[in-house]
């Protein structure tokens, strides 16, 4: 049995602890809104992991303020509360205990930081449920049933998957083929791309990782990028607008991809086309 001070102050670390996690996992929810938040009609689970990628890879501030340029006006409470907890999330991380030194040393003191740290965790678990709602709202009004977003979005919310490591295709790749991913007359993916990264796809602001594991028989090579390939590409180019972009590939050829609405639904058209000289003036 431990006497009442140790036993406090084992408390103090153990809801110092527990308010730690909490921030965390608002992060990462967090990441998760800024994802989904940022996605247009034309959403594909590859794209939302390429997102999210890069999203985990950002601290819980820079996500904050990309969620306060993507975020609609009545999120406005919603953000003020989260910049509170970018400060609160801080003073825990880099100063919590130096600054409680004296209160640590008493035991009335260390009653106030169970205090502060029980409010603390308890805002963080709040707006962690807040944003968990809103991400799944989006997911059905996406239309969830696309069984490879839906399967995707389980295993990341499950913890049984991260997405990738955004490093993996951050400045050039070496696309050595072109196929169509298709299942009997279904097709999955209308152009894919073998690199030395791994199987890359058409993303919002450039090519990003795709299914890695696919039949060879569901794979049908592309000729009209024959004369274009081998070829090393930055697979983010600096001048990306949301699907619409242009990646230069070997011997004058050059991708282009942009947006467009049929019948109503937004679609992405891609094409392989020779470079046009440059006129000399």
């Amino acid at each position: 049995m431990l006497d009442p001070q140790s036993e406090q102050i084992r408390e103090v670390y153990a809801f110092f602890g527990l308010a730690i996690h909490n921030a965390q996992s608002l992060e990462r929810e967090l990441a998760m809104v800024v994802a989904t938040t940022e996605a247009s009609e034309r959403f594909t689970a590859w794209d939302y992991d390429d997102r999210l990628a890069g999203n985990f890879d950002s601290t819980f501030g820079a996500l904050v303020k990309e969620f306060s340029r993507v975020a609609a006006a009545e999120d406005k409470s919603l953000l003020s509360e989260l910049e509170k907890a970018v400060e609160e999330r801080n003073e825990l991380v880099h100063r919590y205990f130096w600054n409680r030194a004296v209160q640590f040393n008493s035991m009335d003191g260390r009653a106030q930081m169970l205090a502060e740290l029980t409010n603390v965790s308890a805002h963080f678990d709040s707006l962690d449920r807040t944003l968990s709602v809103r991400t799944r709202a989006f997911m059905q009004a996406k239309g969830v049933g696309q069984e490879e977003l839906q399967r995707q979005f389980a295993k990341l919310m499950s913890g049984m998957e991260s997405p990738h490591d955004p490093k993996r295709i951050r400045n050039a790749v070496v696309i050595t083929g072109a196929c169509e991913w298709r299942v009997a007359d279904s097709v999955k993916c209308a152009i894919m791309f073998a690199s030395d990264a791994g199987n890359l796809v058409l993303g919002r602001t450039g090519l990003c990782l795709g299914p890695q594991r696919i039949p060879l028989e569901h794979l049908n090579p592309k000729p009209e990028f024959a004369k274009a390939l081998p070829a090393t590409v930055n697979p983010k180019p600096k001048r990306a607008a949301p699907w619409n972009y242009v990646l230069p590939f070997a011997n004058g050829y050059e991708l282009r991809v942009r947006p467009d609405e049929v019948n109503g639904r937004q679609v992405v058209r891609f094409g392989l086309r020779v470079k046009s000289p440059k006129v000399k003036r």
